[in-house]
């Protein structure tokens, strides 16, 4: 699941770059519509979609960080209960056994 976020993240900024050089090639509406002919780089439009590609991209990243390191708590948790002995939980509450103490004269209290 890591790895697909990682892949998520590569497609995110690499769209983000090829969407930006379109737009920014691309004659705006409102030129259109003037019919005047404005052949400059349009950065504003350019740089709005390499920042918007680069922070989903940098956010998909993170979520990848934070699944991995789970993961890692997950594995580390098993081992340790498979070290003490611990039984997996089945997705019920833990049961404990009844407490039974003997007073001083024997019997048993619960």
């Amino acid at each position: 699941m890591s790895k697909l976020l990682i892949w998520l993240g590569i497609m995110s900024i690499s769209a983000g770059i090829v969407l930006g050089i379109y737009e920014g090639k691309e004659i705006n509406e409102l030129a259109k519509a003037l019919q005047i002919a404005d052949d400059s780089f349009h950065w504003r439009a350019a740089i709005t979609w390499w920042v918007s590609g680069a922070i989903s991209g940098i956010v998909f990243f993170a979520f990848s960080a934070m699944l991995e390191h789970l993961e890692e708590l997950k594995a580390e948790i098993q081992e340790l209960k498979s070290a003490l002995h611990i039984p997996a939980a089945s997705g019920t509450s833990l049961q404990t056994q009844p407490f039974h103490r003997s007073d001083r004269d024997g019997a048993s209290v619960e």
